[in-house]
């Protein structure tokens, strides 16, 4: 089909009516506004040329507005063939309301051998001087084209791990039942059975897959946030050992770890995590019927190449390295430097959502660390996880600088100012609410201290968010402030302090410090 609005290859750019304002350029002072638009603002012709462009058009689709404005480059072949019409229908609607209409599509840029997504909003101008034009903005909206593609897939995994732990707990059951069953055979009979060894063999492997379950519904109830002491080394192995049995047998393991011990001070439950999805992008970035090995290796930072070692992080800072090596394709060099981008995949959007390495580079970085690609070790990939080695006074100095305790106070609006001033001069960080705390609680995965229900508390929400805390094992102490009207809260469940009204009184303060502590004034 030909496109029903054909460039014009005159080779200037239509001159504006005498009559206008003529446009400055973005260098101009009265136009130095332009650098705080993230949007590029352009005027276009019907034809698709364009009368004029701003410079962030560069930003995001590597041209410059010369290259537009000279007509180096075609809009018309720069839509993508699947939204060519609905672009040609969007310019008609545009001329025929003349009101503001808004467009995604997608650009394809084949100098750069990418599509990138646009919000194209537009409107038209009508001129009895010349024929019209568009006035209107592109605004790069490529990373969240592709998570509205990804997540939900994303959603569907996430329900589908929902129900590990239920399964689990029924698959253990059954194991249970068979475990007792060959233990029992195997004790009551000797090796002249015939089928001693082959009940031994099923009570050995049960255990085994018994074992490998609750590793993994362990690792869907264990909780983020706690900073311990570990060795790199026994992270290394227990994760490889975890995803061994997990992992195609078509790819084999292997370790290096380096001799002795790498002392580190990190959150296990993120860090495993981190490696778990390590290998699992670079299992999933082997062709479907070939072989590969993966090989984890450990080392002190210094004992690897001064080229290889992040430069974010410190090269003077002692680090330690957890490098995971993979024999597949390895990673063309065009998309190296968009690797730890969210949202980024070379995969189909039902194959994955491209926010494993960018997840593992913050966790990383929660660590004081780095995750890093070295293209210089191939064939295959290789990644590099960097870790502060730790000097073993890192849990001295968290305790020293610990926050001020956090309070969600909740109430009624008269009665919260009092509530909230008090608890601030006795030193705890108050967030006061008279109906937002469900919305609070459900935007964080930070628990609060405290809970404190004022006196008069809407029963229902109170009920509600002592539900969400119970749900998500946060360890939150309760407080309610007894009023004319007991608070109402989930069955089975018990403040840790209940306090009479007001709590700005005196003795009860008292009560309050006795059994929360608290910071001198001001010390925040």
């Amino acid at each position: 089909m030909e496109p029903s609005h054909q460039p014009i290859r005159s080779g200037l750019t239509p001159a504006l009516p005498s009559t206008e304002r003529p446009l400055a350029t973005a260098s101009t002072p009265s136009d130095s506004w332009l650098s705080l638009v993230p949007s590029a603002v352009f005027q276009q012709s019907p034809d698709g040329s364009f009368r004029w462009i701003s410079p962030q058009v560069e930003e995001f689709t590597h041209f410059s507005p010369a290259r537009w404005l000279e007509e180096d480059i075609d809009f018309w072949s720069c839509v993508h063939e699947a939204d060519f019409q609905t672009v040609q229908a969007h310019f008609d609607q545009c001329r025929k309301s003349q009101k503001l209409h808004t467009l995604r599509y997608r650009l394809r840029l084949p100098s750069l051998g990418k599509i990138i997504w646009v919000e194209d909003r537009r409107r038209w101008i009508s001129s009895s001087a010349q024929p019209g034009w568009f006035e209107g903005s592109w605004t790069d909206v490529s990373a969240e084209a592709h998570a509205s593609q990804r997540l939900p897939h994303a959603a569907w995994q996430r329900a589908l791990a929902a129900l590990t732990p239920g399964m689990g707990h029924d698959l253990n059951n059954h194991f249970a039942s068979i475990l007792a069953l060959s233990d029992n055979f195997v004790r009551k009979h000797g090796p002249e059975n015939p089928f001693f060894e082959g009940a031994k063999t099923i009570r050995d492997a049960v255990q085994q897959a018994a074992r490998l379950v609750q590793r993994v519904v362990g690792l869907h109830l264990t909780r983020t946030g706690e900073f311990r002491y570990h060795d790199l080394n026994e992270i290394a192995r227990d994760s490889m050992d975890l995803l061994r049995p997990s992992t195609s047998r078509r790819i084999a393991f292997h370790t290096e770890l380096c001799p002795g011990s790498l002392p580190i001070y990190a959150d296990g439950v993120e860090l495993r995590r981190a490696i778990i999805l390590m290998v699992r992008n670079a299992v999933e970035a082997f062709p479907m019927t070939t072989s590969g090995s993966i090989t984890f290796r450990t080392s002190p930072g210094s004992a690897l190449p001064i080229a290889s070692r992040p430069s974010s992080v410190g090269r003077s800072t002692p680090f330690v390295c957890l490098t995971l090596h993979d024999s597949g394709p390895g990673v063309p060099a065009d998309r190296q430097q968009h690797l730890f981008t969210p949202w980024f995949s070379t995969k189909a959007p039902s194959e994955g959502t491209g926010l494993a390495l960018s997840e593992v580079r913050r966790i990383a970085h929660m660590h004081g660390g780095e995750a890093t690609y070295d293209p210089a070790e191939s064939p295959g990939a290789t990644f590099r996880l960097w870790l502060p080695q730790s000097d073993l006074t890192e849990a001295d100095r968290a305790s020293d600088s610990k926050k001020l305790k956090t309070v969600l106070l909740v109430g009624i609006a008269d009665a919260l100012d009092d509530a909230a001033q008090s608890l601030r001069q006795m030193g705890f960080h108050v967030t006061a609410t008279p109906q937002h705390g469900l919305e609070l609680l459900q935007a964080t995965d930070t628990p609060y201290d405290i809970l404190c229900l004022l006196a008069d508390t809407d029963p229902s929400i109170g009920g509600r968010l002592v539900q969400i805390i119970r749900s998500r094992r946060w360890p939150t102490k309760l407080v309610c402030e007894i009023g004319s009207e007991p608070t109402v809260l989930p069955s089975g469940t018990k403040p840790d302090l209940s306090i009479p009204y007001p709590l700005s009184n005196p003795e009860h303060r008292a009560r309050w410090l006795s059994a929360f502590g608290g910071a001198a004034p001001g010390s925040e």
